[in-house]
């Protein structure tokens, strides 16, 4: 049986030129003015790149040291006064990610999101199909809640009401409409918990 082992990534990135640094340097700088600006609240340390979208960024806040990368997409549709989207401490999401919050989606320290992964808090009203589902302006809400250090996979989904705990990992690809646990890992549409943590052996076991 082969035994997996990790390896450390290189933090080695591509040496600029001088003009290209300052460039950089001033850009980030009235970037991160610009957001601090139009967001309820952004970190010392934060990365917001210039190809993310917010709706209401004054329900927005963004924490130390997050980051934010390409084509990410934020909305907090919300009327409440306090923020509808949370991103605390050390938060990373990357590129193409959407969350969608009408009363809140909070997401804890640590937590990673792989490219393309979504998260909201709400559904149309689907109650009455005869209404249709275009313009009634009625929501079905509930808060998500995910991590802290928990890992979401790329192009997972996470529905309303989701409460994803501490260290949890989910798939690639999941769909997540139910709680899963601190320390588990849920894979499948519609996810289930597969392994959990168990700290006295010091690995994952069968749930």
């Amino acid at each position: 049986m082969s035994v997996q082992q990790a390896h450390p990534v290189p933090q080695q990135y591509p040496k600029r030129t001088l003009p290209v640094r300052v460039y950089g340097r001033i850009y980030s700088t009235l970037t991160g003015l610009w957001w601090r600006w139009r967001l309820h609240s952004l970190g010392d340390g934060a990365y917001v790149h210039h190809t993310s979208s917010f709706v209401r960024p004054e329900n927005i806040a963004i924490g130390p040291r997050v980051m934010l990368f390409r084509g990410a997409r934020i909305e907090a549709v919300g009327a409440a006064p306090a923020p509808q989207v949370v991103l605390a401490d050390k938060v990373s999401i990357q590129r193409d990610v959407h969350i969608g919050a009408c009363l809140k989606v909070e997401i804890l320290e640590g937590t990673v999101f792989g490219a393309g992964v979504y998260i909201t808090d709400h559904d149309h009203d689907y109650r009455d199909p005869k209404r249709g589902y275009f313009g009634t302006g009625e929501l079905l809400a509930a808060p998500v809640t995910i991590g802290p250090k928990a890992w979401i996979g790329e192009r997972a989904i996470v529905l309303k009401g989701v409460t994803i705990g501490e260290g949890a990992i989910v798939g690639a690809g999941a769909l997540v409409n139910r709680d899963v646990p601190a320390y588990s890992i849920a894979v499948g549409v519609p996810a289930r918990v597969v392994r959990r943590f168990d700290f006295e052996l010091g690995q994952w076991v069968s749930p």
